[in-house]
């Protein structure tokens, strides 16, 4: 059976990406399992703008496709995403299983997903 969104995974198609590969935009998309963070576009020295690929494609359209697909189940989807995290350098996972603490905050001053391993 085909994945639903808002039941099987929640796509945020346009955030602010800061991660390894430097600042720009991004997408995340977050199963029951994991969260994965891609970068979409982003800003290399003055001027000059890395746009991001997942087989020749941008990272979301590829991700739209993959998850418009009606042949993958919910089994599938995780294994799919990791391999998309795989092929782009900047990607960030974040899997539940290994996060022991996670904060959403959304406030003037603080903005963001935080994560730790440590229960403390």
């Amino acid at each position: 059976m085909a994945v639903k969104a808002g039941i099987d995974y929640i796509f945020a198609r346009e955030i602010t990406y800061a991660g390894a590969e430097g600042m720009g935009k991004g997408c995340l998309i977050g199963t029951h399992d994991i969260l994965l963070q891609f970068p979409t576009r982003t800003n290399e020295g003055i001027g000059n703008t890395i746009r991001w690929l997942i087989d020749d494609k941008p990272v979301r359209e590829a991700l739209t496709e993959a998850l418009n697909d009606p042949d993958l189940t919910r089994g599938d989807l995780d294994r799919t995403l990791r391999k998309f995290g795989e092929k782009v350098s900047g990607s960030v996972l974040i899997d539940f299983a290994v996060v022991r603490r996670l904060k959403v905050k959304s406030s003037l001053f603080s903005r963001g997903i935080y994560t730790s391993e440590k229960y403390s």
